[in-house]
């Protein structure tokens, strides 16, 4: 990956290895990506783009990342598994295994802060509180494929989910949480 600033007119870092994902947070201020070699690089770019963290414990390949709206904590998915990690120092400081019975493809904190959805090949969205990294209610089932998407509204009443063909989604207040869905035609 080679990380460009149109405000210092210069390349910034370069990466041997492969990139799995790429995600910039912190309004442009943070760049954080996924190696194939399983790091996960931060560069702070108020740091002129040098690595200001360089994070080390999945077994498999990162293919989704996700920053805490404070800037606080960085989770990322892998291979059945979520880490958590401390933005400021690097530190892993939490861990759920078999979050998915496959891969992680996508996750998003709550505007809040207090949950994280997770989204799989296993076709389902799991809610998960982040304080105590269990799981919250049933997953949510209403998808048809693996889901590359997730994300929650502003206000984080709504969370959408999303698959290759639909998308649901869900009231976060309702008890009994169903999908309603947007097939492709609806979208647009």
């Amino acid at each position: 990956i080679l990380v460009y600033s149109s405000r210092l007119k210069n390349s910034l870092h370069a990466y041997d290895a492969s990139t799995n994902i790429v995600s910039i947070f912190s309004g442009g201020k943070l760049i954080v990506s996924a190696e194939a070699d399983r790091t996960i690089h931060v560069l702070d770019l108020e740091k002129k783009g040098q690595d200001s963290l360089v994070l080390k414990g999945h077994d498999w390949d990162i293919l989704s990342l996700a920053l805490s709206p404070d800037g606080s904590v960085l989770a990322s998915g892998s291979y059945q598994k979520i880490l958590f990690w401390d933005i400021q120092n690097g530190m892993n400081i939490g861990e759920i295994s078999l979050a998915h019975r496959g891969e992680v493809l996508s996750i998003a904190f709550s505007p809040d802060g207090k949950t994280l959805a997770s989204g799989g090949d296993d076709k389902v969205v799991r809610l998960w509180d982040v304080e105590n990294m269990e799981q919250i209610g049933e997953p949510l089932i209403g998808n048809e494929g693996s889901i590359w998407s997730v994300a929650f509204s502003g206000d984080g009443d709504i969370l959408a989910s999303g698959d290759v063909d639909k998308i649901c989604l869900w009231h976060m207040s309702d008890s009994q949480k169903e999908c309603k869905a947007l097939m492709g035609t609806d979208i647009g």
